[in-house]
């Protein structure tokens, strides 16, 4: 029974990546995708480079405000289900710009890209339930776990974000996950040194 719920609850999140509002920030995080790209299908990580002074807007500070992981994920999913037209990728949204004059210059992205951009995060934020049932049921009881699952999968801000082509997604299912890792390395350690260091 848990397991389904669990399923339903992750099914929920992603079906309803297609009817999240669109966010100009989604534009950028399309356009930065291409580094999956440029790193392992071309193989050339020397264009990523950010060298100080990095001007405000540009490619390289997107790039260190959204982070990589993220990005990587997203150029995944659109690399492989044929989306490879390098030479006409998704352009950045130019926000002085309001939405229509943007559109018309092309920097809305077509519905089939964004949808299959967004997965990538709406996937890591359903797969956020499972992690916060086994989090949880560790700390305190199974019902706590289904009970932290449900809060977070019915939050109206989690699943605006979560189901958008943004960071949030990875954000929050790898902090979950380092934080579930933390706790079974504290209740039994890797490494027999690590016991030496316990403070209990």
């Amino acid at each position: 029974m848990k397991s389904v719920l669990l399923v339903f609850l992750m099914c929920y999140i992603i079906a309803g990546l297609t009817i999240a509002p669109f966010h100009g920030d989604e534009a950028d995080h399309l356009y930065m995708a291409r580094d999956y790209v440029t790193y392992f299908v071309i193989g050339a990580p020397e264009r990523l480079r950010a060298d100080p002074p990095v001007a405000i807007d540009s490619e390289a500070h997107i790039r260190l405000l959204g982070g990589t992981l993220s990005a990587y994920l997203t150029g995944l999913l659109l690399w492989q289900s044929g989306y490879r037209d390098l030479e006409n990728w998704h352009p950045l949204w130019y926000y002085p710009d309001d939405v229509a004059t943007n559109r018309a210059a092309g920097r809305y992205p077509a519905f089939d890209v964004l949808w299959r951009g967004r997965f990538a995060s709406a996937f890591l934020t359903g797969g956020c339930v499972w992690l916060l049932a086994a989090l949880g049921t560790r700390l305190y009881s199974s019902r706590t776990g289904i009970f932290m699952a449900l809060i977070f999968a019915l939050h109206p801000v989690i699943l605006l974000n979560g189901r958008r082509v943004m960071q949030e997604g990875a954000l929050m299912f790898f902090s979950l996950l380092l934080v579930l890792i933390a706790i079974q390395t504290i209740e039994k350690p890797i490494f027999r040194c690590y016991s030496a260091f316990r403070l209990d």
